[in-house]
């Protein structure tokens, strides 16, 4: 188990082999606050040989839970290197691509017969540019996305985006994401000068 900090908020790291899913669960947990009211995030690897030594199955099983709660870019960063260089998302079985990137404002993503769709656009009411990773779904009523906010440093002037520290990432609605898409999606608003150091 790790403590990290960030802005004087505290989140622990810790991972451990859950039996009920037969998976190793890399965990963060928001724990500044009240028990049980910080973020949270899952990312969940299942186990190849249950019966034996952990092996874990491709990247391309591995899923990205998100709880309820806002979690800084920085601390979100650093859990996904986390979790890569644990040595347990495998890539070399399978090629994982995610086809997509963010040079319309409205973007359709694919990674196998999963369908994304990522959005671009000024949030006037929150004075920030957002970044959408929606997950369609055949409910109607559900409305399950990631939204990254970069704070505008100038909002009464030409949008000025504030540095990576400031960025936060709100999930809403039942957010799981394959870690493939979950990991380009980041990538992605890193490599596009989406974010400032």
């Amino acid at each position: 188990m790790e403590i990290w900090e960030h802005d004087g908020n505290l989140y622990e790291v810790s991972s451990n082999y859950c039996l009920p899913d037969e998976a190793w669960t890399y965990e963060l947990q928001g724990i500044t606050g009240p028990p049980g009211t910080g973020p949270h995030l899952d990312v969940s690897i299942p186990d190849q040989t249950p019966e034996g030594p952990f092996t874990p199955r491709s990247q391309r099983h591995v899923i990205v839970s998100f709880g309820p709660g806002s979690i800084p870019w920085l601390i979100l960063r650093r859990f996904r290197d986390h979790v890569q260089s644990s040595g347990d998302i495998v890539t070399k079985d399978q090629p994982a691509e995610v086809v997509g990137d963010l040079r319309w404002s409205y973007n359709t993503w694919h990674f196998g017969d999963q369908r994304c769709e990522v959005n671009s656009f000024y949030f006037s009411d929150r004075d920030a540019w957002c970044y959408e990773l929606c997950i369609p779904d055949p409910d109607p009523d559900a409305n399950n996305y990631l939204e990254v906010l970069v704070p505008d440093i100038t909002p009464n002037g030409p949008y000025t985006q504030a540095t990576i520290d400031q960025v936060i990432a709100t999930p809403h609605g039942k957010l799981n994401l394959h870690w493939p898409i979950f990991t380009h999606f980041l990538t992605v608003l890193e490599s596009s000068g989406a974010l400032t150091p």
